[in-house]
């Protein structure tokens, strides 16, 4: 997820210390992340995570309201289809019942219909006191593989629709995914998020270069390498 406490965000700190060309890399929760840019765009590498087809259990029925037309699981998630990016957008799963559920969190996809998406998704994950997540990276780990065998394509870009919402571009690639944002600017630093210009990087209430000069990592889920920034301010 990109917030701190479920995952890690496509966000990168250009600070003209590395080359265009030269990975930055960061020290997270979740282990070693490795960024390149590609163009406009900022690429983080993560591991696959894809799904395969379960029966449902009852309380998932119960708490989505729904019949959808695909349900599946990872190995920390459950990953559900429904038929509309509308049915996405208005989707309100009974948060008290998925609790009831052994797993991380659900994924609530379908196609878009939005101009130049590909598809869109909802992340909820009450069990670690997340409600709904904004934007989230390791649910893309999940569905790039799901949509990429459904519509034929290797590079896709997905819309989630949190009130927040967010961008992101999805590569699958074998057992990785790489998973893009593109650049903003804060404080004269440039800086890469997902979506939602304007936006502070997370809930601490700092800037990043604020983070950078107190040693944090960009999304607040680690101390940033030597490799990521060079010598610190």
């Amino acid at each position: 997820m990109w917030p701190r406490h479920a995952g890690q965000r496509p966000r990168v700190v250009e600070t003209g210390q590395l080359p265009l060309d030269a990975p930055a890399r960061f020290f997270s929760k979740s282990g070693l992340l490795t960024a390149r840019r590609q163009g406009d765009w900022i690429e983080l590498d993560f591991p696959a995570e894809p799904a395969s087809p379960v029966e449902p259990p009852v309380e998932l029925i119960d708490a989505l309201g729904l019949s959808p037309s695909y349900v599946g699981r990872n190995r920390i998630d459950y990953l559900v289809q429904v038929d509309s990016e509308e049915m996405v957008s208005h989707i309100q799963p009974d948060l008290n019942r998925l609790l009831s559920i052994p797993h991380r969190g659900l994924i609530v996809t379908a196609p878009a219909s939005r101009p130049g998406f590909d598809f869109v998704s909802r992340f909820f994950a009450p069990r670690l006191g997340i409600a709904e997540d904004p934007v989230t990276g390791s649910a893309h780990c999940c569905l790039g593989p799901f949509w990429q065998a459904r519509l034929n394509k290797d590079e896709l870009l997905a819309y989630q629709s949190s009130a927040r919402g967010g961008v992101v571009r999805v590569r699958p690639a074998g057992e990785r995914v790489y998973l893009g944002g593109k650049r903003s600017q804060c404080c004269g630093e440039s800086w890469y998020e997902n979506p939602g210009a304007g936006q502070r990087l997370d809930g601490a209430g700092c800037c990043l270069q604020c983070r950078l000069r107190s040693g944090r990592s960009p999304g607040g889920a680690g101390r940033l390498g030597p490799a990521a920034v060079g010598k610190r301010p």
